[in-house]
C-alpha cells in the first residue's frame, strides 16, 4: 500500500472514530454519574458504563498504537484538545458556547469530562501520539527485510547447485578364509624339507630310489 493511500484511510478512520469515541465517553460518563448518585450498585446498572468507557479506552489504544496513519489519531486529538482547552481557558465561555448543544445525556457527560480536565487529557494523548515521525513515513525497505528473513538472499539456480558427488562403492565385507592378498588367517605353516613328500611312487618312498641302492 502506498503512503498516500495509507494516509487517506487514516483520515477516514479518524473522521469515523471521533464521534464514536465522543459518544462512548460522554454517554459512559453520564451512566457512571447516574449509578454513583443513585447508589445503584447492581451489576445490571454498572455493566453499561464500564463497557462504554472500556470500549473507548480500547479505541484510543488502537488509534495510537498501530501502524495505521497518524491522521486516525490526529483528527480526534485536535477535536478533543480544542474542546478541552476551551474548558481550561474559560469555564463560563465553555458553558455558554458549547453547553446544551448535545442531547441531555451526552451533554452531562461532556460537561463532566470538560470540567474535570479529562477531555483535554484524552485530546493530548491522541495529539502527541500523532507527532511521531516514524508514523508519518511509509514502511522502508529495511523494515520489510526485517519482516521477511529471506529477502535479499540470492536464489539458488543451476549455476549454484552443488554437483552430485560419486557415491562410494559398498563395502564388500570380510572375505572368507583362503581369499585375499593376505592369505587365510588360520592357514597352516609351510612344510620343512624333511616333511616334503618325495617324488615318485609308493615304491620309491618305501625302498628309496636308485641312488640309495
Amino acid at each position: 500500500m502506498s503512503n498516500g493511500a495509507r494516509h487517506g484511510l487514516g483520515l477516514l478512520a479518524g473522521v469515523v472514530a471521533t464521534p464514536a469515541l465522543a459518544a462512548a465517553l460522554f454517554y459512559g460518563t453520564y451512566q457512571a454519574n447516574y449509578v454513583l448518585q443513585s447508589f445503584r450498585a447492581t451489576w445490571d446498572d454498572r455493566w453499561l458504563p464500564y463497557a462504554l468507557l472500556g470500549g473507548a479506552a480500547v479505541l484510543i489504544a488502537l488509534l495510537v498504537g498501530t501502524r495505521i496513519s497518524p491522521l486516525a489519531s490526529l483528527v480526534p486529538g485536535l477535536a478533543f484538545t480544542a474542546a478541552g482547552g476551551l474548558w481550561a481557558w474559560d469555564l463560563r465561555k465553555a458553558v455558554d458556547w458549547t453547553g446544551g448543544k448535545l442531547p441531555h445525556r451526552f451533554d452531562v457527560g461532556y460537561t463532566s469530562l470538560g470540567g474535570l480536565g479529562l477531555l483535554l487529557a484524552f485530546g493530548l494523548i491522541l495529539l502527541v501520539a500523532s507527532l511521531a515521525p516514524s508514523r508519518w513515513r511509509g514502511r522502508r525497505r529495511d523494515d520489510l527485510d526485517d519482516v521477511n528473513p529471506l529477502a535479499g538472499m540470492e536464489p539458488i539456480g543451476p549455476r549454484h547447485a552443488a554437483s552430485p558427488q560419486p557415491s562410494s562403492p559398498p563395502s564388500a565385507g570380510p572375505l572368507p578364509p583362503g581369499y585375499g592378498g593376505a592369505g587365510p588367517r588360520n592357514a597352516p605353516p609351510p612344510l620343512s624339507g624333511r616333511d616334503q613328500p618325495a617324488e615318485g611312487g609308493e615304491w620309491t618312498r618305501m625302498f628309496g630310489g636308485e641312488d640309495q641302492r
